[in-house]
C-alpha cells in the first residue's frame, strides 16, 4: 500500500468531535487522506456515490443510523470497500458478527491508537486481494485462449484429415475399385490383391473420418451441435443395448461460439457413456433445448439409479462435464428423475449473436 497516496475516507459518525480525533489518530499514522463525514443513510448512500471511498470508518450506533445497516449497503455494491467498525464498548459475539458480515476489523473508542494500524492493514488486504483477483483473472484468460488455440487446432487437423488425407483415400477406394470392374469385365480373374486392396482403403477411410471426429467433432460440413449429436446417437443405435433418442427444440437460433458446442457436445458424449456403461437402461434421451437466452442440455435414461454419492462424486467423468460447464458460463447437476434413472443437465448462456455455428 502506497501510504503518501491520498485516501478518500468516509466516517459515518454523529459526533465531530470524536471525528478530528480518528483523523488526529490517522495523520499520526503517517497517512495523507481526505475525509468526509456523513450521519444519515441518505448522507451514507450519497457518499458512496460521489465521495468514491477507499476506506469506509462506520460507527455501530448511531441515533438515526447504525453501522450494521451501513455495512449491508457496502456488502450489497459490486465494487469492495474495506469497512471498520469504530464504536464503544463491543462485545466479542458481537465483534465476530461484524466480522463475519464482511467487516475488516473493528477499533474500540477508548483504544484509538489502534486505528492507524488497522487501517493500513485493511488496506494492505484489499490491495493483496485485488492483487489474487487480477491474478486469477489473468490464469483464467491465458486458460481460455490455450482452450480456444487447442480446439482450433484441432478444427485445423480434423479438417485436414477429412478434406486433405480423407479425400484422397477415396480417390484411391474408387480407383481400386474401377480396375476391378474394368478387368471382370474384361473376363478376366479379378486379382484377390486388388479387391483386398480396394477394402483396406475403404477402411481406412472411415478410421480417417473416425479420428477427425474425434478431434473435432462438429468438423467438416455438417458442422452443427445437433447434427453432431445426430452423428453420435445414430452410431451408438447400431450397437447392442439401449434405444437411444435425440430431441430438439429450438425457439430461438443456436448462436454460441463452436468452442461452446464442442464442450456441449462432448457433456452429451459422457453422459451418454456413463448411462450405457453404468445405468442398466433400457432407453436413454439426449435432449436438446434452446430459446434466447439458454441452452439446455439433458441426457436421460431409466435406469438403476444415481449410484452411491461418494462414487458419483469423482468418478463417472463428472469432474471434467462439471469442468467443461464451468468454462462456458453453465453448470452441471446430476439428479434422480421422478419416474425412474438419472438425468444429467447442463444449462449454459446462448452465444452473443453473429457467431453462430450452425445448429
Amino acid at each position: 500500500m502506497d501510504t503518501h497516496t491520498e485516501l478518500a475516507i468516509l466516517m459515518l459518525e454523529d459526533v465531530p468531535e470524536e471525528a478530528e480525533i480518528l483523523e488526529r489518530e490517522l495523520r499520526w499514522a503517517g497517512l495523507k487522506f481526505n475525509a468526509r463525514r456523513v450521519q444519515t443513510k441518505a448522507d451514507f448512500a450519497a457518499a458512496l456515490e460521489n465521495f468514491a471511498p477507499d476506506l469506509i470508518l462506520a460507527d455501530a450506533k448511531l441515533p438515526a443510523f447504525d453501522g450494521w445497516s451501513a455495512l449491508q449497503m457496502v456488502r450489497n455494491r459490486a465494487e469492495r470497500i474495506p469497512v471498520i467498525m469504530v464504536t464503544g464498548a463491543l462485545g466479542d459475539e458481537v465483534a465476530v458478527e461484524y466480522l463475519l458480515a464482511g467487516a475488516s476489523d473493528y477499533v474500540l473508542k477508548d483504544r484509538p491508537a489502534r486505528l492507524g494500524p488497522a487501517v493500513v492493514r485493511a488496506l494492505q488486504d484489499e490491495e493483496n486481494r485485488r492483487g489474487r483477483e487480477a491474478a486469477q483473472q489473468e490464469r483464467e484468460r491465458l486458460e481460455r485462449a490455450l482452450q480456444e488455440a487447442a480446439a482450433e487446432e484441432r478444427g485445423r487437423l480434423a479438417k485436414e484429415l477429412h478434406d486433405g488425407l480423407g479425400q484422397e483415400l477415396t480417390g484411391f477406394a474408387m480407383l481400386a475399385e474401377g480396375l476391378a470392374k474394368e478387368i471382370g469385365r474384361s473376363g478376366s480373374p479379378v486379382p484377390p490383391e486388388l479387391e483386398q486392396l480396394a477394402s483396406l482403403a475403404r477402411h481406412a477411410i472411415t478410421t480417417c473420418r473416425d479420428i477427425a471426429r474425434g478431434l473435432s467433432p462438429l468438423s467438416g460440413a455438417r458442422s452443427g451441435l445437433t447434427e453432431a449429436l445426430r452423428d453420435l446417437t445414430d452410431r451408438v443405435n447400431g450397437l447392442p443395448g439401449p434405444r437411444v433418442s435425440l430431441f430438439v427444440e429450438l425457439h430461438d437460433p443456436l448462436t454460441t461460439p463452436r468452442e461452446v458446442s464442442e464442450h456441449l457436445y462432448r457433456i452429451a458424449q459422457e453422459g451418454l457413456t456413463n448411462a450405457l456403461k453404468h445405468a442398466r437402461a433400457e432407453s436413454v434421451e439426449i435432449r436438446l433445448d434452446v430459446d434466447a437466452h439458454t441452452v439446455r442440455l439433458r441426457v436421460l435414461d431409466d435406469g438403476i439409479g444415481l449410484p452411491d454419492p461418494a462414487v458419483r462424486s469423482c468418478g463417472l467423468g463428472l469432474k471434467t462435464m462439471r469442468d467443461r460447464a464451468a468454462s462456458i458460463g453453465g453448470r452441471l447437476s446430476v439428479v434422480a428423475r421422478d419416474e425412474q434413472g438419472t438425468a444429467v443437465i447442463c444449462e449454459a448462456p446462448q452465444g452473443p449473436r453473429g457467431t453462430a455455428v450452425g445448429v
